[in-house]
């Protein structure tokens, strides 16, 4: 809502059948720098991270992983030393690998990355930045912290110095129902961890990413905001569905490949079968026991391909425990507050039909289903049923706000507008 251009860039990588054995990637990176300096950054993380790990493949998941997130940081740091203009430039990095039954974690900067699991949700990223320093320095809290310390100061980020420390966390286990988010802090700024747990247990991954940028536009969206939502699919167990808040990709699920040396084992198994009848026949003894020797050997190494297919590196060879998340905890059981505070952001937009009275582009915004939405949201008795329809009529009526900007923005308190919204 505030912000010239956009310095935040997103990328999902995923693996369907996890083939290729490195898994699916998930990153959000939040560049900083003047001119185009941060947004430059952050393209060079989300586009280089994944090919660097990508090439280590010699290399185990977490060595990799690490070691890409430092090569991207030299790189980065390179061009920054490369021009005037580029200068200082930076940017967060928060990774989140999903390698067969397991997730990890790769992360610089105050970018996070969350768990919710059974309605519990978890910052497993600790924040690289003054006031969490301060914090774990001081043994107290980061809302113990005065407020005169700026929140927005990070202390480590990829690209101001030639060498920079990546913390690893995890291996953490996938279970079916679990939702991971990553989110650049103009989400996490100004939306807070009971709504966004509340959000998450109640919407898909589409609907979640796209209800947390729109209430965090909400709030005055002074920041950039990215958000990058994976489910572990209910269904496949340990199959990540992962959603952006612009799209989405497919469903990564495992499965085993064909393998050519258990056909060629089947190969000479025939073969073998084939001479050992054919000795017998000719009344060749040794010949058929030799034969049969090869055919017992072969047969063993077809059977062996068959029931030990290829097994995808997962929790107990990704090596740890890394790190010490969780670092924060919030309890989303009572939803009943996540509600109660949707109910106050659709009043808030009721007052916009006055507000906006005036304005040409007023006819466009279809405030009859939005009244209907909201209805059927307050009639639900089930809380996670009321956020999901609170959830719709607000992105329904966001939509319309990015399509007849000029009718809504000036009543929402927006500055004027330069950039699309979201």
């Amino acid at each position: 809502m505030r912000r010239s251009n956009n310095q935040d860039a997103v990328v999902a990588i995923a693996d369907p059948d996890q083939s290729n054995g490195r898994g699916s990637l998930f990153i959000v990176a939040d560049g900083m720098g003047a001119h185009a300096a941060g947004e430059l950054a952050s393209e060079l993380a989300v586009k280089n991270v994944p090919h660097e790990y990508k090439m280590l493949r010699d290399r185990s998941a977490p060595a990799a992983l690490q070691q890409a997130v430092q090569k991207v940081n030299g790189l980065i740091h390179a061009k920054g030393q490369s021009s005037p203009e580029f200068r200082g430039m930076g940017t967060t990095c928060a990774n989140l690998l999903v390698l067969g039954d397991a997730a990890l974690i790769a992360h610089v900067g105050d970018s996070r990355v969350y768990r919710l699991r059974e309605l519990a949700l978890e910052q497993l990223t600790f924040d690289h930045s003054l006031v969490w320093e301060l914090a774990k320095e001081s043994k107290t809290t980061e809302e113990e912290i005065p407020s005169c310390i700026p929140k927005n100061i990070i202390t480590r980020s990829l690209g101001p110095h030639p060498i920079v420390k990546v913390d690893l966390e995890g291996p953490f286990d996938l279970r079916a129902g679990d939702a991971y988010l990553i989110c650049s802090d103009g989400l996490t700024g100004v939306v807070g961890d009971e709504l966004i747990g509340g959000v998450l247990s109640a919407m898909p991954p589409d609907d979640a990413a796209q209800t947390l940028v729109d209430l965090a536009n909400l709030r005055g969206g002074p920041d950039n905001i990215s958000v990058i939502v994976v489910r572990v699919d209910e269904a496949a167990g340990a199959a990540p569905e992962a959603s952006k808040a612009s799209g989405s990709t497919q469903p990564c699920c495992a499965s085993y490949q064909s393998d050519p040396v258990r056909w060629l084992a089947m190969a000479v198994t025939g073969v073998c079968l084939a001479v050992v009848i054919w000795c017998i026949r000719e009344q060749q003894t040794w010949g058929a026991v030799a034969a049969a020797i090869g055919l017992g050997g072969a047969a063993v190494r077809a059977l062996g391909r068959s029931t030990h297919p290829r097994q995808t590196p997962g929790l107990d060879t990704l090596g740890g425990p890394y790190g010490s998340a969780p670092y924060r905890h919030c309890d989303c059981r009572n939803g009943d507050q996540v509600v109660q505070h949707l109910q106050g952001v659709v009043q808030e937009l009721s007052g916009l039909r006055s507000a906006t009275a005036g304005h040409n582009g007023a006819a466009k915004v279809d405030w009859a289903s939005f009244d209907e939405e909201c209805q059927t949201a307050a009639d639900c008795r089930d809380w996670r049923d009321s956020i999901a329809h609170y959830g719709a009529a607000i992105r329904a009526l966001m939509k319309q706000v990015r399509q007849a900007p000029e009718a809504v923005e000036s009543a929402i308190g927006a500055p004027p507008r330069d950039s699309a919204i979201g």
